[in-house]
């Protein structure tokens, strides 16, 4: 991640800590996707946890069809690029959302390739 997406997904994480404090959600659009280079995996993060900063949030598809929100330690993401010579993951530098995140697991869970995530 680059320092600008982090600083962008925390100023989400800190938008959405305080709509859940008024008992509201926020559906923002995913921030940045990191795909696996060798498979079709991808995950979307939309935004950083202000109070744990290694939790993030996101959508992720470590396999065709099995697109599932939630949790992504942006520590596991970090060893995985770092484990290999060459790194399994990338950071998609030329990918912007066009969805909200619920927007994409939606699609995903009905079998709506449109662009692809």
């Amino acid at each position: 991640l680059t320092d600008e997406d982090v600083q962008e997904l925390l100023a989400n994480g800190r938008e959405q800590k305080a709509a859940r404090e008024r008992g509201e959600v926020i559906d923002h659009k995913p921030v940045v996707r990191i795909f696996a280079v060798m498979s079709d995996a991808y995950w979307l993060i939309s935004e950083i946890n202000p109070d744990k900063p290694d939790e993030a949030f996101g959508l992720a598809e470590l396999r065709s069809g099995q697109a599932e929100m939630g949790d992504i330690y942006i520590s596991e993401l970090d060893e995985l690029y770092k484990s290999h010579p060459v790194p399994p993951i990338e950071r998609d530098n030329f990918w912007t959302a066009d969805l909200t995140l619920s927007g994409y697991w939606f699609a995903r869970k009905n079998g709506l390739r449109g662009k692809n995530p």
